[in-house]
């Protein structure tokens, strides 16, 4: 055989390892090599995607990909970003530590009409190597029945739900959460028609979570950075916002950056 013929296919075969075979993407070494290669679960970096990812507007978290470091050396996820700004979900994260797998999760933020494609774009680096992925993932993300919306709060003390009579008439579990000498406290209580209010959490009031509908909200009265009602005034109610109280509970989210 032709020696630069076998050199060459043994550089082919190196390249195609580094990533496995699946969307195409580009990879780079410390000595400057380039090529064309594609991703999946059995390469160095394993891509395996959870497909179709199926969650709930505003509620808990869902896997897009799982993501393994199979080299030799460390790598991690630099940079994990949707391609398309109308996208139906918010991505946790935009980095991720591989020890030695982790997950891009997201958060739907609309629902969709039956499966989306969308477009996630990673970057990894690691001891003498770069590289970037292309992934499309479908996703199917459904209306929430209880609505953000629908929770108000009034200061950093008690929340209102707003939802239908029909949804409260057999008792609604929420779980408060609040902060209280800088730890996270979680209190269980039941809402029901009779009584739209909450107790009051244990602490300052940061959100609330329904465990039956995968919802949790923030509350927007709560300044996270001075651990303060941000003077808002007792009496005056704030519509909950999508997502977070910190990611204490599993329905928690964090915005994409």
């Amino acid at each position: 055989m032709n020696r630069n013929l076998l050199y060459g296919a043994v550089l082919v075969l190196a390249v195609s390892l580094l990533v496995g075979s699946g969307g195409f993407s580009a990879v780079s070494a410390d000595r400057g090599v380039g090529a064309a290669v594609a991703a999946d679960e059995r390469a160095y970096l394993g891509i395996q995607d959870r497909t179709p990812a199926e969650g709930t507007v505003a509620g808990e978290p869902i896997t897009l990909l799982e993501v393994t470091d199979n080299f030799p050396a460390d790598v991690d996820l630099d940079s994990v970003r949707l391609t398309d700004a109308q996208a139906p979900i918010a991505l946790r994260s935009g980095s991720l530590e591989l020890d030695p797998s982790g997950d891009v999760t997201a958060t739907c933020t609309a629902p969709t009409d039956g499966t989306e494609t969308v477009s996630i774009r990673l970057r990894a680096s690691g001891a003498g190597v770069e590289m970037a992925l292309n992934r499309q993932i479908a996703v199917d993300c459904s209306p929430a029945a209880l609505d953000p919306a629908d929770i108000t709060f009034y200061g950093c003390g008690k929340a209102h739900v707003g939802a239908p009579d029909a949804t409260l008439d057999s008792g609604l579990d929420v779980t408060l959460v609040g902060v209280n000498g800088g730890g996270v406290t979680e209190t269980a209580d039941t809402v029901t028609a009779a009584d739209r209010s909450t107790a009051g959490p244990k602490g300052k009031s940061i959100g609330l979570a329904v465990p039956s509908e995968g919802l949790v909200v923030t509350n927007p009265n709560y300044d996270f950075d001075a651990d303060d009602c941000s003077g808002a005034a007792a009496g005056t109610p704030a519509e909950g916002i999508p997502g977070d109280p910190r990611d204490t509970l599993d329905g928690a989210t964090s915005s994409e950056e």
